[in-house]
């Protein structure tokens, strides 16, 4: 089922990578590839905490160990058109399979998307030719390089040598600053990493840059969690409007876990608050070990 996940992103098919991804138990595989789904559907600031998360081990691949995992980290490098990353992590993936004693079709295809990107004529043809001599992929250049030209690369060159993936979506915002994805991904690390301080900066930097008809359900979550630590007034929903359901919903929350977690009180929390950003925080299901760039915890 994984395999077919991965499978999916190159058909575009968002939603049944998420319908697969609902049968089989919680992995970073199946965390990363729904996370992925989630965002490409347009479901990840309103869907993400709908879905166990383990960090943002499930968000990217940390220092990928096998052909496997390099390739689906080249799945994400290209969805953010990345090309020179993607093309980086595609040939650790050619590399890895060799031991079946041949190229992976797969990584032809991803490296001749790459060349289609970059507009490399010389790599163009050279893929090309080589899928062409193939049974059933002679053809798959003509039948993809429309939904292929859908992407839009950016070309950052010293990505590769610098910082953790939160750097990198941050150059790909100061170059493209309407780059939607970049920006939902970097809300997303954030939120996982409970990085409030970075988290409320990339808010108010880049959120109005988009056509979002309302505060995204957690981001709504995250900002009433923020005002709250904070200590806040209310002119603080005069900047950010949220709605006063989700407003009262935090509050309850608040009333039932500052008292002993009862059985009753336990069953409540998972009815009504399992979806939600809050009970991500209150009970991750990993914790938190990486070091802010200051070496202050952020608790």
């Amino acid at each position: 089922r994984i395999i077919k996940m991965g499978s999916n992103i190159e058909k575009y098919k968002w939603e049944d990578i998420i319908k697969t991804g609902e049968k089989i138990s919680l992995s970073p595989l199946k965390c990363f590839y729904m996370n992925l789904a989630l965002q490409k559907s347009g479901q990840l600031p309103d869907k993400m905490f709908h879905y166990d998360q383990i960090g943002v081990q499930g968000l990217v691949i940390d220092d990928p160990q096998d052909y496997t995992s390099s390739y689906m980290l080249s799945d994400l490098f290209f969805q953010l058109g990345l090309m020179n990353e993607c093309i980086h992590y595609a040939y650790n993936s050619m590399v890895g399979h060799t031991y079946y004693k041949e190229i992976a079709v797969q990584t032809v295809k991803r490296l001749l998307s790459c060349a289609i990107l970059k507009q490399d004529d010389l790599l163009i043809k050279k893929y090309d030719q080589y899928l062409s001599n193939t049974l059933f992929y002679r053809n798959w250049k003509k039948k993809n390089e429309t939904d292929i030209r859908k992407i839009q690369p950016i070309e950052m060159r010293d990505l590769l040598v610098q910082g953790d993936f939160s750097y990198i979506l941050e150059g790909v915002l100061k170059k493209n600053p309407l780059h939607q994805m970049a920006f939902e991904y970097l809300m997303a690390y954030y939120l996982l990493e409970r990085d409030y301080e970075n988290a409320k900066t990339s808010y108010d930097r880049y959120f109005s840059n988009f056509n979002y008809p309302s505060i995204p359900v957690h981001y709504a979550e995250f900002l009433v969690l923020y005002k709250h630590l904070k200590e806040e007034d209310d002119h603080f929903y005069d900047r950010y409007p949220i709605s006063r359901e989700i407003r009262e919903q935090f509050e309850m929350m608040d009333v039932l876990i500052s008292a002993p977690i009862t059985k009753q009180i336990q069953k409540v929390l998972e009815d009504r608050y399992q979806n939600t950003y809050w009970l991500y925080v209150k009970f991750p299901l990993v914790n938190i070990s990486t070091p802010q760039k200051n070496e202050k915890t952020i608790y």
